[in-house]
């Protein structure tokens, strides 16, 4: 009966093993959840810097093509970290008239919105 009974529990070793894999796992864990952090912050960040860029689209739409810059410029407080610019190139020629194509693209403070 005493053999039992030494047999009855967990031998160090087991011990250490069975800590060490829960130890890898919460690492594991802990890794993923961080990047999807990182990536979620990434994205809010992309996708304020797009209804940012629509914004400034509708108000530079109100304004005449001569008074388009296309100098970089950031965007007011409190999105102070993000930038904007403006480019205009003609694109084609409909009914004798050329047909005007403006681009607003913005950018983030962690990367370009264009992923450059």
């Amino acid at each position: 009966m005493s053999r039992r009974r030494l047999r009855d529990g967990l031998t160090l070793l087991e011990t250490i093993v069975s800590l060490w894999l829960l130890f890898m796992a919460i690492v594991f864990a802990t890794a993923v959840l961080n990047k999807i952090l990182y990536q979620s912050k990434i994205q809010e960040q992309r996708t304020r810097a797009a209804y940012l860029a629509h914004g400034k689209m509708e108000e530079l739409m109100l304004l005449p093509a001569s008074e388009l810059g296309s100098a970089p410029a950031p965007f007011e407080d409190p999105f102070s970290g993000y930038g904007w610019r403006v480019s205009t190139e003609p694109l084609e020629e409909f009914h004798g008239k050329m047909i005007i194509l403006n681009l607003v693209s913005a950018r983030s403070p962690w990367k370009s919105f264009t992923g450059k």
